[in-house]
């Protein structure tokens, strides 16, 4: 018997790695700058990243190896089964050598040899059976830990989204303080946000001053009548995402209107004004994404 004790890992240096991560992003964030600098931030990041890395490893090599565990045993309950019917193999072989001696018995020991027969018979289809089982058994508790997967995925990615559209309001928000040095800050800030999360495949894109209309990544406020073919942009109202390469939410985008608000400037909406929510982009797996309506308001102050 294989023994449970031997699948403990040690998890102290994985725990002093990550006290060690998190102590130096204390450090970092208590003696930098106000704001932090795009250094401190990414130096920041890293840490945090690292401390997470350092925690949640002993418990994954721990579960590989619970399962690594589980497969052994289930390997040598196999062993000890094919072992048994060797045993009642080498009894069917003795019954036929003691035929030759006891005619008399012969009978009982074709009807005993017939019985095993059967009976190892009866074995192998339970046992293919049990096989099947545990198959299928499996196969529904990765199915389940797949749909648990997604729908981590939907609500990390809900997160995500919901926290660089509010970085997107405070940059709109710097552009029209005036202010450049504000303005660097926060650009800054909003590109090593965005950069951190093109890495897992989440990609923020706006639309800038003069460029086409294009349906397929740019959609209009409601109650604004759709432009026509070949129209340009004017501004970006909230800024659109793909993950993957899959849009998931469209940029939200204003067109020019004569005699209307100046450029660079977001005419705030009345607050009965509530825009409806547009029809989302159809993908093949949709994912829980805020809509640009959501956060309208949000972004227009």
């Amino acid at each position: 018997m294989t023994d449970h004790n031997s699948t403990k890992l040690a998890i102290w240096p994985f725990l002093l790695c990550d006290i060690v991560f998190l102590g130096t992003a204390y450090v970092v964030f208590s003696v930098g700058h106000r704001p932090l600098t795009l250094g401190e931030a990414a130096i920041l990041a890293a840490c945090v990243g690292g401390g997470a890395w350092s925690f949640l490893t002993p418990f994954l090599r721990r579960n590989e190896a619970a399962i690594k565990l589980a497969e052994s045993e289930s390997l040598n309950t196999t062993v000890a089964q094919i072992r048994n019917l060797e045993q009642v193999a080498g009894q069917v072989s003795s019954a036929t050598n003691h035929l030759k001696t006891a005619q008399d018995q012969s009978v009982q020991t074709i009807a005993a040899a017939a019985a095993i027969a059967d009976r190892m018979t009866e074995e192998s289809r339970a046992f293919s059976e049990f096989i099947q089982k545990a198959n299928d058994t499996e196969k529904n508790h990765l199915r389940l830990e797949v749909e648990k997967l997604r729908r981590a995925e939907g609500d990390w990615l809900q997160i995500l989204v919901h926290f660089l559209d509010h970085i997107f309001a405070l940059h709109q928000a710097a552009v029209r303080s005036g202010k450049p040095a504000l303005i660097e800050q926060i650009g800054n800030f909003q590109n090593v946000c965005r950069d951190t999360a093109r890495r897992v495949g989440l990609v923020c894109f706006s639309a800038e001053a003069e460029q086409p209309f294009d349906e397929k990544l740019h959609q209009l406020m409601e109650g604004e009548a759709q432009p026509e073919s070949g129209a340009t942009i004017s501004e970006t109202v909230v800024a659109g995402y793909s993950y993957q390469g899959r849009v998931i939410r469209r940029a939200m985008v204003r067109m020019p209107v004569a005699g209307g608000v100046p450029d660079g400037i977001i005419a705030p909406i009345a607050p009965e004004a509530e825009p409806a929510a547009p029809e989302p982009t159809p993908i093949e797996e949709p994912l829980a994404v805020e809509t640009p309506e959501e956060v309208g308001q949000k972004t227009l102050f």
